[in-house]
């Protein structure tokens, strides 16, 4: 996921990073389950950028690039959810989008 953001032109992480620039992702697996070979990932993009709109179109770029991706090993991605998720204690415009993940063994 990650390398097919920055493939994309979108700076992408796993964490914060020290010198963030202006506009950038967190990707971040947040569970799993596994049966019959069949493997489920949740995984949470935050979509950060300098205003609520900028956040907002690049949650947009990033689920436009997720929903149509074409993966070896994927069997499909399903956008759970997607929502505002401003860190209003930093005053840091995020949207967050929260993907099922369906790999299958290979």
């Amino acid at each position: 996921m990650i390398e097919l953001l920055l493939k994309s032109g979108i700076d992408t992480y796993m964490e914060r990073p020290k010198d963030a620039p202006e506009e950038y992702c967190i990707v971040e697996r947040t569970g799993s389950s596994s049966s019959n070979y069949v493997t489920t990932v949740t995984i949470a993009v935050q979509s950060i950028s300098g205003s609520l709109a900028k956040a907002a179109k690049l949650n947009e770029k990033v689920k436009k690039i997720l929903l149509t991706a074409d993966i070896e090993g994927i069997s499909s991605i399903k956008l759970m959810s997607d929502y505002n998720f401003t860190n209003t204690a930093a005053k840091q415009h995020r949207y967050q989008a929260v993907y099922s993940v369906v790999t299958k063994e290979l």
